[in-house]
């Protein structure tokens, strides 16, 4: 949740119903003078300042706006003339008086970036049925109107490292592993639609390890299950070394199957060697097996007229195998940048993460040769491809990097930092590097979505800037955020915005956004078979004390069909859900362990019940059509937390109809930022201010103003965004914040 303080004086502040206007270009070009004044109707108007606007630390909405600085000269007259550096969409407000006007401009590059755009594409389930293949068939659309144009489809087989055969088996590596599985017909036909879509298409098969062994998986993913471990190959190489030889083989026999059903469906790129070597040293893992290395190369010459990629070159040292990376047409690896430090360098603390594009660029650029990709490419000659970035809308991506993920159950939403790190390392990288591939688009269903680029609107607008996209398709999406204390809401009226929102409720296709029957113009989530997705996908276990408002109709289909509402479905261990039951006549109020409260009622089918759901440390209440029905203390919730879910039952096999609409999820109590009373104080002297003059330092005393201590090193405009979360405004005016913790912030008045 972003945190944002108020304290609003006498001053007005007006945004909107004047005749003035901000009059100037709405687009332009890098290094364009871009001259704007402010006019009432015909008369240009002085102006008392011209503001960059830019969006705060752990910002919730979906506007796209880019933190590189402007240029920015004003005239005697009023007049501005904006310079941008770089490709974006840059805010500028006009102060007249007490008095804001704003607009947009947006600077595109002469040609799209990169020659390579694209992402990795994860079917998550197969065989695909036709809705799958529809929502495929429109996720390669949306990523072609973004400016995207390869498509990396994934494939994913396993090898078990206790079976005597050592196949490669292209299936789910245990029954909660499936991703990026695919059939193989399944996989022609995502081949042969993303061609249909416009995009040129490289496959990027994947080899994972599966054994009864505990594995550790230092840098790598490994998943322990009932099954046993499973996860990227090259840790389970390394508990198995003596089996490197026939892994090998049948890791080539693999990647000739995937050659040739690339040459069958004219696939352009087929990327090889994907999680194959350890760390870069030399001979690592599948690595020291050059001879079949060289064999393999030759087959899938033979098999496939396409370029082949090889892979993955991460992080820093000295290039090694280039032996193996030269029988390849494209080098392949994971980008070497974060934001708050310079390559291959460390960090040095603190490592904030409310830093702009600018300063992330200034530390990106710095040392750029020294990454392991920059030294490959130098070394081989062969054309760079960077692939893997992820891109989870989170606080401190541009620290955390491709360790993004890991982290997003406890995370704080932040929807402009991940832009600022695409668009500094776009233009950190655009000169030396050919292509960039993203972590990953996908292409069915599913509830992990916090790093799919087609659910962040203001991240794909960014992309669609740089890579020559349809900006004017995605504006309809650029949406502010919710009010402070909104931690969710969703009416499921996309209105004419083409993309699904970040927080979906839909990760199986049978649940869909349908037109309501009942009332024209309005639309409803539809249930389906499955599960509804948890929400939120990222932060969690932040989740504690809240509120959740929803409607739900109860129609045909089933026996007693239900709506079960879930509530703190994550304890810190796993699914520990607690719910409100509705079925027809009956609610109830369920623990994970046992009934909580049960209330008979008189309705009728398909009529529209409102449910309201509060938890406050450990009371539970519950509100059904406007009248109190629970209110339950329960010492248990209090030690729980977690999102919000929504599922469907019956007790027979016919699914029922069941719909929801007008979901909203607010803070309540602790989650909440506070002042206290008298809490402003002179800085200098800690006595309480009830003047307070322009250039003082004021501390202001709450709690939960931020959720972690941070002090800025210098009073840089950069503060204007806000400290670990905190974000402080006077009269809607932004001020600095310079010293931050969860009871104190502060700040100087302007």
């Amino acid at each position: 949740m972003n945190r944002n303080l108020c304290f609003c004086f006498a001053m007005v502040l007006i945004r909107s119903g004047l005749a003035q206007s901000i009059a100037g270009p709405q687009q332009g070009a890098p290094g364009d003078a871009l001259t704007f004044r402010l006019m009432n109707g015909s008369t240009q108007l002085t102006v008392d300042r011209w503001v960059q606007e830019l969006n705060p630390d752990r910002y919730a909405g979906n506007d796209y706006i880019s933190s590189f600085t402007l240029q920015m000269t004003a005239s005697v007259d009023g007049t501005l003339t904006a310079v941008a550096p770089a490709p974006g969409r840059y805010k500028i407000a006009a102060w007249r008086g007490s008095t804001v006007r704003e607009t947009y401009v947006l600077v595109r590059p002469p040609a799209p970036v990169m020659e390579i755009r694209g992402a990795s594409f994860v079917a998550n389930h197969s065989p695909l049925n036709s809705a799958d293949k529809a929502y495929a068939s429109n996720v390669f659309a949306l990523s072609k109107k973004a400016g995207m144009n390869w498509a990396a489809l994934n494939e994913a087989a396993y090898i078990d490292l206790d079976s005597t055969d050592l196949q490669a088996h292209i299936a789910c590596v245990a029954t909660s592993f499936c991703n990026g599985l695919a059939t193989l017909e399944d996989l022609g036909w995502l081949i042969d639609e993303a061609h249909r879509q416009g995009l040129k298409v490289a496959l990027y098969p994947n080899m994972y390890g599966r054994t009864k062994k505990i594995i550790a998986a230092g840098y790598f993913y490994v998943l322990q299950t009932s099954e046993g471990s499973v996860g990227d190959l090259p840790p389970f190489l390394l508990a198995f070394p003596s089996l490197i030889p026939a892994v090998m083989q049948s890791y080539a026999q693999y990647m000739l199957l995937m050659a040739q059903v690339a040459q069958q469906h004219q696939a352009e790129a087929v990327n090889v060697g994907n999680q194959s070597n350890i760390d870069n040293t030399s001979g690592s893992a599948l690595w020291s097996q050059k001879d079949q290395w060289k064999a393999m190369f030759a087959s899938m010459r033979a098999a496939f007229q396409g370029k082949i990629w090889v892979s993955f070159a991460q992080g820093c040292g000295s290039v090694t195998d280039l032996d193996i990376w030269t029988l390849g047409d494209y080098a392949a690896g994971g980008s070497p940048l974060i934001g708050p430090a310079p390559p291959c360098r460390g960090l040095n603390p603190p490592a904030l993460d409310n830093l702009t594009a600018e300063q992330m660029v200034s530390n990106m650029s710095q040392g750029l040769d020294s990454t392991l990709t920059l030294r490959l490419q130098a070394a081989s000659g062969l054309p760079l491809i960077l692939t893997e970035l992820f891109l989870n809308a989170i606080d401190g991506v541009a620290r955390l990097a491709s360790f993004a993920y890991t982290v997003k159950s406890r995370a704080v939403r932040d929807n402009q930092e991940i832009v600022d790190y695409f668009e500094a390392s776009m233009r950190a990288l655009a000169p030396r590097v050919s292509g960039l591939i993203f972590w990953a688009i996908n292409v069915t269903p599913s509830s992990e979505y916090s790093g799919d680029v087609l659910r962040q609107p203001a991240l794909l607008s960014a992309i669609a800037n740089w890579w020559g996209g349809e900006s004017a398709f995605l504006a309809p999406c650029l949406t502010p955020g919710p009010l402070p204390g909104v931690l969710l809401q969703d009416d499921f009226e996309r209105g004419s915005c083409p993309m699904d929102r970040q927080e979906t409720w839909m990760p199986t296709s049978d649940w869909q956004v349908i037109a309501d029957y009942q009332t024209p113009g309005n639309h409803v989530l539809r249930s389906g078979l499955g599960n509804a997705a948890m929400v939120p996908d990222i932060g969690p276990l932040r989740w504690t004390d809240y509120e959740l408002k929803l409607r739900v109709r109860i129609g045909s289909g089933g026996t007693n069909p239900g709506a079960f509402i879930w509530f703190h479905t994550d304890s810190g261990d796993g699914w520990n859900p607690y719910s409100v039951h509705v079925h027809q006549n009956f609610v109830g109020l369920y623990s994970p362990t046992q009934t909580l409260a049960t209330q008979n009622y008189s309705g009728t089918p398909s009529q529209w019940h409102s449910v309201v759901i509060s938890i406050t440390g450990a009371t539970i209440n519950v509100t059904f059509d406007g009248a109190s029905l629970f209110k339950v203390t329960d010492p248990a919730i209090a030690l729980s937390r977690g999102a919000v879910a929504l599922s469907t039952f019956s007790t027979d096999s016919t699914p029922p109809v069941i719909d929801f609409d007008d979901i909203t999820v607010t803070a309540l109590g602790p989650m909440l930022p506070t002042v206290s009373a008298g809490g402003i104080l002179s800085a200098a002297s800690l006595t309480p201010k009830t003047a307070v003059a322009p250039g003082s330092l004021v501390s202001v005393f709450g709690a939960n103003l931020a959720a972690q201590s941070l002090l800025t090193g210098a009073e840089s405009w950069p503060t204007w965004l806000g400290l670990g979360g905190a974000s402080l405004s006077i009269n809607s005016f932004p001020v600095p914040v310079y010293y931050v913790r969860s009871t104190v912030l502060l700040t100087r008045l302007r």
